[in-house]
């Protein structure tokens, strides 16, 4: 897994595999691929399409316990240099249209590129205050630091 994705829609707030993700947004800009597989952001403009989009990714949604159990298997090292890997490092809210990212390598990935027009990409140090708190998995875990 290259990162994990939230998706802010209504009150409630999903996380997914981004490799996956990374692989669907970029679906929305190739020549070729059949319509019914265009589900790149780009292409989502109607509360049925929002909900069309979140069931697609359903089968890519996160199992938290499972995320726990592979983070509190590293070792302390290696806990460091993964943590890209099980916080959440993009928060995309349906419910504003922005598209906030934390990735320290997002200038490679673009995602700005596969966006509406009527939505707005923001770059920031950190997006988990961003997250509700209820839904911030994260705090229920022995971290010492994040």
């Amino acid at each position: 897994m290259d990162l994990i994705c939230s998706v802010k829609y209504n009150e409630y707030i999903y996380f997914f595999e981004a490799d996956y993700f990374v692989f669907m947004l970029n679906l929305s800009s190739q020549e070729n691929i059949p319509d019914n597989f265009r589900q790149g952001l780009i292409n989502i403009d109607t509360e049925e399409k929002i909900n069309s989009y979140l069931l697609y990714l359903e089968e890519f949604r996160l199992n938290l316990d499972d995320l726990k159990d592979d983070y509190e298997s590293l070792s302390e090292k290696e806990k460091i240099e993964s943590k890209f890997c099980f916080f959440p490092t993009i928060l995309i809210d349906f419910n504003r249209r922005f598209f906030y990212c934390s990735h320290p390598e997002s200038h490679y990935l673009g995602f700005e590129k596969h966006l509406p027009s009527n939505w707005e990409y923001i770059e920031q140090q950190n997006i988990m205050h961003l997250i509700p708190l209820q839904k911030a998995y994260w705090l229920a875990w022995n971290i010492k630091n994040i």
